[in-house]
């Protein structure tokens, strides 16, 4: 590939996977790993990713019948829902579809001639499965963006996978094409580093991720990618993966923008909303789909199972594979039971809020200084029930962590239902929220109609404000303020704040209205003079008009309607992405990408990556 390995801040190879032959290799954890694979437990696929790792790196060191066992686990894996069998694992959603493809692509094409055992099928067969569904989520990734937006966890599990495709697939083109997707998520880790942590909104999102962003899954990764740190290998994690690659180097370009100390105003989509799937398949120029099937494939990488375009073909599919064991589909049953012509109408009566736990398309904002980043998804389905989307985050130095959502009611447990969104995960009832660089608007109203599965609504949302963390804090009836160091947070609400802990702020009422306000301390000089001129502010919220009014404008947001800056409509609408350093439509081809000093150029028709320094450089 035309990218020079020696103009690179961070080579591959930097750290060796575990010898095993080695004094105090692990084989005990190996076989954990085998036996979680055999097993077919939650996430058995991600086990499998490091098991294959452990093959290529070191299967002949291993003693006969551990290599027998690793053996039997790789070809006796049930690598889709379509095989024989019944387990409780996840092989649809996005980052899973690609990790069961991966597996099953090398799996194959390391032993070709194998009958794999729980489907008959010959390895060869099994590798051709693999690179057909891999190349059509490559494709898909790159025209539509990821379904599972910034989200940390999920990009470590398709950063693993892909890294695997960089270093061992025989086919030249998958591997550059492996390479592209790579350097796209490393653009997205890059545009959104700030205080050397992975933050921002997200589609998905977990609570040790959010409460501490240093104990993030991503946290090695950037750490290797943008800091050339060589963190400590731990082969039983998939950042490992990433670390002992081989050949993948990370661009010039994206370390330059991970560790700039410009300004960025990063405004971006990704993903698809479920009215668009349809249109979108049967239009796409490389892999043009309009089968039932294959939509359904796509919306249930969406985790679209229970909406209404979506619920004859998931009941059908749910019959047809045997899908009454899985647990994660359990919930399924009851609407499998009822008669086609009913089951609709008993669908909008039920109302469940498995409908909220879709990822739909996030348009989102960050506004990132030296000082802190603000990050929001714009419009996000104000009103509908929610999954585990992360739609606002706000970061200081210091890895502080400044967030807000409304927790969900008590739901089922997982075996009978999905439980989507908890505590400080996801929200029980979206919020509309909208972002004009510095200044972020959020409002609730939670008067819509109870759904099946939801439990007891809470009727306030609440704020993780960590008090314990920052230098500096005050707190009046209707705002608090923050500072760390030269940095500053403050929120208005209309409602009163309650402080509860040392970490959370509850606002009480069914409509709720903030606004979340970053400065620094060449702003205003002093915390107190921060908090004097929140004071001056003005916030209200009426019939669904949240407004705000600052001294340095007006900002208005009407639920489910416009969002105004002194008095002009801001267009929440965005391409796929729009800064100083990277603009491309919302379909794109062809991405380039521009730090201070190097150009990185990704190619998909051509399927190349190309850097170069720019002119004058």
């Amino acid at each position: 590939m035309p990218i020079d390995p020696d103009d690179q801040a961070q080579p591959a190879g930097l750290l060796a996977w575990p010898d095993a032959a080695a004094d105090g290799f692990d084989t005990a954890a190996l076989r954990g790993l085998a036996a979680a694979v055999d097993a077919r437990v939650d996430c058995a696929d991600h086990r499998l990713l490091l098991l294959l790792k452990n093959w290529f790196e070191c299967s002949e060191q291993l003693e006969p019948a551990l290599r027998a066992a690793l053996h039997a686990s790789i070809t006796g894996f049930r690598y889709s829902i379509e095989e024989p069998g019944a387990d409780s694992m996840c092989s649809w959603t996005e980052s899973h579809l690609l990790a069961f493809a991966t597996c099953e692509y090398l799996a194959g094409q390391l032993f070709p001639d194998n009958l794999f055992t729980n489907d008959g099928a010959p390895g060869g067969l099994h590798r051709r499965r693999g690179e057909l569904r891999i190349r059509q989520w490559l494709d898909d990734r790159f025209r539509w963006g990821f379904s599972e937006w910034l989200s940390d966890s999920e990009y470590v599990v398709d950063i693993a996978a892909l890294t695997l495709l960089a270093d061992y697939s025989r086919d030249d083109d998958l591997t550059r094409r492996a390479s592209i997707l790579l350097d796209m998520l490393m653009l997205d880790m890059a545009l959104h580093r700030f205080d050397g942590h992975f933050a921002s909104a997200a589609a998905r999102s977990s609570a040790h991720c959010l409460l501490r962003l240093s104990s993030a899954p991503s946290q090695a990764v950037v750490d290797a990618a943008f800091a050339g740190k060589s963190p400590q290998v731990d082969a039983r994690e998939l950042s490992a993966i990433f670390l002992c690659r081989h050949h993948y180097t990370v661009p010039a370009a994206l370390v330059d923008i991970a560790g700039s100390e410009e300004v960025f105003r990063i405004t971006g989509s990704q993903g698809l909303d479920i009215d668009e799937v349809a249109a979108a398949l049967a239009h796409d120029p490389l892999h043009p789909r309009s089968s039932p099937d294959e939509q359904l494939d796509y919306w249930w990488s969406m985790e679209a199972l229970t909406a209404p375009a979506v619920l004859k073909a998931t009941v059908s599919r749910f019959a047809r594979c045997g899908l009454e064991t899985n647990g994660r589909l359990a919930h399924l049953g009851e609407l499998a039971r009822i008669p086609w012509p009913l089951r609709r109408t008993a669908l909008t009566v039920a109302n469940p809020v498995t409908v909220g736990a879709a990822v739909q398309r996030g348009n989102i904002q960050t506004f990132r200084t030296p000082s802190y980043l603000l990050s929001s998804v714009q419009r996000y389905h104000p009103g509908e029930f929610g999954g585990r989307h992360h739609l606002w985050q706000a970061c200081l130095p210091g890895g502080i962590s400044v967030f807000g959502n409304q927790p969900a009611g008590s739901r089922m447990n997982q075996s009978d239902q999905p439980q989507e969104a908890s505590e400080w995960v996801g929200n029980g009832l979206n919020p509309d929220i909208a972002q004009s660089d510095d200044v972020l608007l959020v409002q609730y109203d939670l008067r819509g109609r109870q759904g099946r599965f939801e439990g007891a609504r809470r009727l306030y949302s609440h704020i993780y404000f960590p008090f314990v963390d920052f230098d500096e804090t005050r707190m009046g009836i209707h705002w608090v303020a923050g500072r760390r160091g030269g940095s500053y947070i403050g929120i208005l609400s209309t409602a009163p704040l309650d402080l509860v802990s040392e970490t959370e702020i509850v606002q009480r009422g069914v409509r709720i209205g903030y606004a979340v306000i970053c400065a620094d301390e060449w702003e205003f000089g002093s915390l107190m003079g921060f908090v004097q001129r929140l004071k001056e502010y003005w916030i209200s919220l009426d019939n669904g008009f949240l407004r705000l009014a600052t001294a340095y404008g007006i900002y208005e947001l009407e639920w489910g309607g416009d969002f105004l800056v002194n008095r002009k409509k801001v267009d929440t609408d965005y391409p796929r992405y729009s800064s100083h350093v990277v603009e491309a439509p919302r379909y794109p081809r062809a991405l380039r990408v521009e730090s201070a000093r190097n150009r990185l150029v990704l190619d998909w028709t051509a399927g190349t990556r190309k850097q170069t320094l720019r002119p004058g450089d």
